[in-house]
């Protein structure tokens, strides 16, 4: 009965590792790891975001017990109206820090970067699914491993009349045990010119403006989202709304001033017919 119960144990554990916990775009072997701080850049150029992340990851020494490696899994924040996923890129190392800014975000390793293996599942209509892996050492010791990932998605910016909209979202979700507290993660979106304007700030959302670019930082876990114009195209468009409006009044005023002025005419011609008939 005892070898029973310890198979069981073995087993469940062996599938707890292959259908890890569900979380919004990444999914961990909790308890056996976790994830303890947070680095993620999101920064627009011409309606592409191309996104930069940097974790922190422990790994229990307990796993080691059941496998060499340790995997989970990643999904990019998609949506439906932009084209799929591009250049997307894993690093893990093992190390315990990060370099992180407005505008870039980079992980330091202690030791060569690991060989990993990168799994992509395609269904339609959900976003892509990545299955990362890497080897773990066997050690009575937590492992600090830093992971990096990085891609593009095109298209992701959405036009709607002169402002533009864009979301920027994180791989964790409030109450999943693998992620980080809030305050523990540090979130940027970089808008994409100089000449961009904030039209809506997220609640919650902070606002900063180095090297000329507007930049929106939060700390918490909720999707943002922001509104922003150009400035260059509003001054480009401001000529052409006002010669329309003025063609468009020249218009409306200049149709009842015609009619007037052709009434006016069609009556003079009108009486001097009559002048001159009653003169005969």
């Amino acid at each position: 009965m005892k070898l029973i119960n310890v198979f069981l144990v073995i087993l469940s554990a062996l599938i707890f590792s292959s259908n890890v916990a569900y979380s919004s775009r990444i999914w961990s072997w909790y308890p056996f790891g976790s994830i303890t701080s947070m680095y993620e850049v999101d920064e627009i150029n011409n309606n592409d975001l191309y996104s930069s992340i940097g974790m922190n990851l422990y790994v229990s020494p307990n796993i080691s017990q059941y496998t060499n490696n340790f995997t989970f899994k990643f999904y990019p924040f998609e949506g439906t109206w932009h084209q799929p996923v591009k250049n997307f890129n894993v690093t893990i190392c093992k190390g315990y820090s990060s370099g992180y800014g407005y505008f870039y975000v980079t992980i330091i390793c202690d030791e060569s970067p690991l060989q990993i293996f990168v799994n992509k599942t395609s269904m339609p209509n959900t976003p892509d699914e990545y299955e990362i892996t890497f080897p773990i050492q066997n050690s009575s010791n937590y492992e600090n491993y830093m992971v990096s990932v990085s891609y593009k998605l095109p298209n992701f910016v959405i036009k709607q009349g002169k402002n533009y909209i864009a979301w920027f979202g994180t791989v964790c979700q409030p109450g999943i045990p693998q992620c980080p507290p809030e305050g523990s993660i540090f979130r940027v979106l970089v808008l994409p010119t100089e000449d961009s304007v904030i039209e809506r700030i997220p609640d919650g959302a902070r606002v900063d403006r180095p090297y000329n670019k507007w930049v929106i930082l939060t700390s918490s876990y909720d999707y943002k989202q922001v509104w922003y114009s150009k400035s260059s195209e509003t001054e480009i468009l401001t000529p052409f709304f006002w010669a329309f409006m003025g063609a468009l009044i020249g218009v409306v005023i200049g149709i009842p001033v015609e009619l007037v002025v052709r009434s006016f005419i069609q009556k003079k011609v009108q009486n001097r017919e009559e002048t001159r008939h009653h003169s005969t």
